[in-house]
C-alpha cells in the first residue's frame, strides 16, 4: 500500500498541492486516515497558494443541483449506466474535496484573492465557467464521461501556478483561464451538450444606438405643403348683380358693332346707336 500511494503522489502522477520535501513525510501523513487527510489537504491548500494581494469579495460559484440536471438528461447513454444522485454525489465532491481529491472551491478562493478586487468579478466569471463545465462532465460514469481524472491536476496545477505568479492586475491568470476554458470546450465539443445555467451566462452587452446620418446618401424630398382651400365666392347685392349684366350687355353690342363695320368698310356710329331714322 505504501509503494502505491508513493507512486500515485510522489512520483507526480497526482500532486494536485505540489507540496516538496521527502516522499516519507508524505506517506507518514497519508497513514494519518482519510479524514484526517482531507482536512489537512484542505488547510495546506488555503495557505499555499496565498499571496496577500487582495482580499477576496466575490465568492465562486457553488453546485445547485437544478444547474445540472440539464447536463445529466441530455446524455441518455449515461442515464443507464449512472442515477442522477450517484451523478451530482460526484459533482459535489469535485467542488467540494474528496479523498485525494482536492476542492475546487479552495482553488478557486485562492486564485480571485490573488486578484485586486476591481478585477476579482472577471476572474471569479472565468473560474465559475470552468468548474461547472469540468463538474458537469466528469461526474458521469467512466465509460462516458469526456473529462477524465487524469486531466484534473493539469489544468489546476496551472490555475493554481499562475496565480501565485500574478501581481494582482491578471496579465498572468487571466489568460491561464482563457486558454483553460478553451480546452475543456474542445474536450467537450458536440453532443452530448453540456449547457451552461443561465446565472453563469454573462448578459448579452446592449448595442449602442448610432445617431441617424445621411452620409453617401440623397437628402430626404420632404412632401409639398397642402394648398390652403379656395375661398368661398363673395355673395353679390341684387344692384351688383344687375350693373353687372348691363355691362356685359353693353361689350356684346360694343362687339357686335365693331365685327359688322368690319364687314362693310363703314366705321361704326359713335355711342354705338343702331341704323334707321
Amino acid at each position: 500500500m505504501s509503494r502505491l500511494l508513493r507512486r500515485f503522489t510522489c512520483n507526480g502522477l497526482y500532486n494536485p498541492l505540489r507540496l516538496t520535501g521527502k516522499c516519507s513525510n508524505m506517506i507518514a501523513m497519508l497513514r494519518l486516515g482519510p479524514a484526517t487527510l482531507v482536512m489537512l489537504t484542505l488547510g495546506l491548500a488555503g495557505t499555499c497558494g496565498a499571496t496577500g494581494v487582495a482580499i477576496q469579495s466575490v465568492g465562486p460559484y457553488y453546485p445547485i443541483e437544478a444547474d445540472f440536471r440539464a447536463t445529466y438528461d441530455a446524455d441518455l447513454g449515461n442515464q443507464g449506466a449512472q442515477s442522477f444522485d450517484d451523478y451530482y454525489t460526484w459533482v459535489k465532491r469535485f467542488y467540494d474535496g474528496y479523498l485525494l481529491y482536492p476542492s475546487w472551491i479552495a482553488l478557486e478562493k485562492r486564485a480571485i484573492a490573488a486578484i485586486v478586487p476591481a478585477r476579482q468579478a472577471r476572474a471569479a466569471r472565468g473560474l465559475d465557467t470552468i468548474g461547472f463545465l469540468t463538474a458537469a462532465e466528469w461526474a458521469k460514469d467512466n465509460d462516458h464521461h469526456r473529462i477524465k481524472k487524469e486531466d484534473l491536476p493539469g489544468w489546476g496545477n496551472r490555475i493554481n501556478d499562475a496565480a501565485q505568479k500574478d501581481s494582482g492586475s491578471g496579465s498572468t491568470l487571466f489568460p491561464v483561464i482563457d486558454q483553460v476554458s478553451l480546452d475543456i470546450r474542445a474536450k467537450i465539443q458536440g453532443p452530448p451538450a453540456v449547457p451552461l445555467p443561465s446565472r453563469l451566462t454573462p448578459p448579452a452587452p446592449k448595442p449602442k444606438p448610432t445617431p441617424p446620418t445621411n452620409h453617401g446618401t440623397a437628402p430626404a424630398v420632404r412632401p409639398p405643403a397642402p394648398k390652403p382651400p379656395a375661398k368661398p365666392h363673395p355673395k353679390q347685392t341684387h344692384g351688383q348683380a344687375v350693373a353687372k349684366k348691363v355691362k356685359r350687355k353693353a361689350a356684346a353690342r360694343k362687339h357686335k358693332s365693331g365685327v359688322k363695320a368690319s364687314k362693310t368698310g363703314a366705321p361704326p356710329k359713335p355711342g354705338g346707336a343702331p341704323d334707321g331714322g
